[in-house]
Order: structure tokens, then sequence, then C-alpha cells
């Protein structure tokens, strides 16, 4: 949780090199990486307007941890804001492929 609130802090920050350090290192020291950290590290990416770099991570995020509901939705914002409008209808179609409820703000920017 400490390394989770650090990656946030560095987003509220605009700090996205040290949020990924912090994400990198956890990740080569077999710490507890979980999704909830990579979803902050998204997210510190998109504030700071690095759009391919947080899908970057939403696509790996699969290959080591299971992917909350969270990252769905920031990696839709992504999309919306970065205008990668046929990534976010992937991406939406994944969610829903994988038994994803979905619920109305998590498609508005798909409308």
């Amino acid at each position: 949780r400490a390394y989770e609130a650090a990656i946030r802090s560095c987003g509220e920050l605009g700090e996205w090199k040290r949020a990924l350090a912090y994400l990198d290192y956890m990740f080569q020291e077999g710490l507890n990486a979980n999704a909830f950290c990579t979803v902050e590290a998204m997210q510190t990416c998109a504030v700071c307007g690095l759009w391919s770099e947080a899908l970057r991570l939403f696509h790996e995020m699969f290959e080591q941890v299971t992917r909350p509901v969270r990252s769905f939705s920031v990696s839709l914002e992504v999309c919306e804001q970065s205008g990668l409008w046929e990534e976010a209808i992937q991406i939406f179609e994944e969610f829903v492929n994988k038994g994803g409820i979905v619920e109305e703000d998590f498609v508005e920017p798909l409308l």
C-alpha cells in the first residue's frame, strides 16, 4: 500500500517518471506490484498526457496481474482523451467478453 500511495502522489505532482520507476522497482524486486499500483501509474501517465504509456501499462498488466475494473475505465478515459476510439471499442469488448458489468459512467467515453 505504501508504493500505491507513493505512485498516486507522483501523479498528483506530475512525476510520471518517478511513478514508473517505483512500479518497475516493485516488479524487479518481486514486491507485491498489484493491479492497483499499475492503475495508479496508468492514471499518472494519463494526467501527464502520456496516452501511449498508459495504454502500454494496461496491456502489460494482463501478463502480470488480473486487471481490475478501474483499469478498464482508466484505459477508456485515455482513449477518449487521445482520440483512439478504435482501441476504446476493443478494450470495451474485452471487458464485456470477460463478464464485466457495464455501467453508464463506464461507457460514457464511447458515446
